[in-house]
């Protein structure tokens, strides 16, 4: 009785630990990293707090060395404007950084305990794939937002009394790494570049 009682709460509590929260959808404008463009902004953010890639993703992906930069486009011009993932890009200095594939990150959160039950995994692979950016037309006063998961390099583990950070800033000096968005303005055919959007790893901090 013990046993089955004791299964049970370990079958809850993994169950439990996927109640994940959704991503705010806010304007791109709103966020300090917002670069605009004749009423087109986009801004890039990278989910840095690794609580809060716990509670968005369902594992503290930067501990495996991942990032997620959420890039978020907000037309208020009077044109269409598209946005595609192989149209950001993240430099590392002269190196290119590519998007690791949703069906890869997913895969850490599956791993997680012995009681991920199929209908687990299926939440997760539907998450995954609402999150993730993909090729979208953007109408005129219409918002976007969508994710790209970056190897960037394990971390270290964090623990009681110090953490390390991710950081999107926008600097004057040149960053180790930094993202560029480029839009499509369908009507015209022209292509308009956002950013650099830098990224560099903040010192330890006390917590």
């Amino acid at each position: 009785m013990r046993l089955a009682l004791l299964m049970a709460l370990l079958v809850a509590s993994s169950c439990a630990s996927f109640e994940l929260v959704e991503l705010p959808v806010r304007e791109a404008d709103v966020y300090p990293s917002a670069h605009e463009r004749d009423g087109v902004a986009v801004a890039a953010e990278g989910i840095l707090d690794p609580r809060r890639v716990e509670r968005y993703f369902g594992a503290d992906l930067l501990r495996h060395g991942i990032l997620p930069v959420q890039v978020i486009v907000s037309n208020h011009s009077e044109a269409r404007v598209r946005i595609r993932p192989s149209d950001v890009l993240l430099v590392d200095e002269r190196r290119v950084v590519d998007p690791l594939p949703v069906d890869v990150v997913v895969e850490i959160p599956k791993a997680r305990g012995l009681f991920i039950t199929d209908a687990t995994a299926a939440r997760l692979d539907a998450l995954y794939g609402q999150l993730a950016l993909r090729e979208r037309l953007l109408a005129p006063d219409e918002t976007y937002r969508g994710v790209l998961f970056f190897d960037v390099g394990e971390r270290p583990r964090r623990d009681p009394f110090r953490t390390r950070f991710f950081r999107l800033t926008n600097l004057f000096s040149e960053p180790p790494l930094r993202l560029d968005v480029v839009l499509t303005e369908v009507e015209r055919g022209e292509r308009v570049r956002f950013g650099p959007f830098g990224l560099e790893v903040e010192p330890e901090r006390a917590i």
